[in-house]
């Protein structure tokens, strides 16, 4: 019924969402511990492409979910952490202030026009 594919969306949303959250835990952790940022964020945003790639097809969209949580866990912590090595001390403070600012605005201006701009696609 109708109902239950709701309950079932809503569900799936709640996992994934929750999983977005908890997995760049284990991300940093792994980093730090085996593979380093580097090597933990390119594995990362490669399950991310992968899991999008899944996603396209109907029979692995829930793997695909997964696939982009995960990845998302390898790549999200590390890659902030990548961009602050960039401007370590003993160098001017305000560059990396303006890097931090330049990468936010980066994620805010992507987040607020892909929906309209997915929309307009469709």
């Amino acid at each position: 019924t109708k109902a239950e594919v709701e309950a079932l969306s809503m569900y799936c949303f709640g996992i994934y969402t929750g999983a977005a959250y908890i997995f760049p835990l284990g991300g940093g952790l792994l980093a730090d511990s085996l593979l380093g940022p580097r090597l933990t964020m390119l594995v990362g945003g490669s399950l991310m492409a992968v899991g999008h790639g899944c996603m396209a097809v109907e029979r692995l969209f829930l793997l695909g979910l997964l696939l982009v949580a995960v990845g998302n866990g390898g790549f999200k912590p590390n890659v902030s952490a990548q961009l602050g090595r960039l401007y370590e001390s003993p160098g001017p403070t305000h560059l990396r202030d303006r890097g931090f600012a330049i990468f936010y605005a980066g994620i805010n201006i992507g987040a607020t026009l892909s929906p309209p701009l997915c929309g307009w696609a469709q």
